[in-house]
């Protein structure tokens, strides 16, 4: 499997629970021997598929719409939150897809878990100008530094 912010796909042994497809892409739900608990794993970032003659007790098995709550495929409870605003100019198409609220200027702010900072990175980066890190200052940070190399790259 290859993580959005991996350099390479690592393997991992799952025990299958379940499919979804959120925002156009297919997901597996499964228990993750490594992580000892459920993960989602988008399937288009899977290398390798191979199925082992182990069996496994299914016990009880996760909800599934929880698991998608929101229109976003995510497990857990990260210790921090995204908090981006985007300008008056693109809050309106968001609006219509995500939960957030709006400011009397007419930009639009939401919260997103923050599981991995490497999309938190890509995701603001797609509205250019358009949309300003509130929190936190990591990711601020970090998507600086990738103009600044971007920039440099020139």
């Amino acid at each position: 499997y290859h993580k959005s912010s991996g350099d390479a796909a690592e393997r991992r042994t799952v025990c299958p629970f379940s499919f979804a497809v959120e925002q156009g892409a297919w997901y597996l739900i499964a228990h993750c021997d490594r992580s000892e608990g459920i993960r989602i794993f988008r399937l288009d970032r899977v290398a390798e598929l191979r199925v082992l003659e182990d069996t496994f007790s299914e016990g009880s098995a996760p909800d599934v719409e929880a698991l998608l709550a929101d229109g976003r495929a995510f497990v857990g409870s990260p210790p921090e939150r995204l908090r981006v605003r985007y300008s008056a100019r693109v809050s309106r198409w968001l609006a219509e897809r995500q939960q957030g609220a709006f400011a009397p200027d007419g930009s639009f702010e939401v919260e997103y878990p923050l599981g991995d900072e490497e999309w938190a990175v890509r995701h603001v980066l797609q509205y250019g100008p358009e949309a300003q890190i509130l929190a936190p200052a990591s990711v601020r940070e970090l998507v600086r530094q990738r103009l600044v190399r971007i920039i440099a790259e020139r």
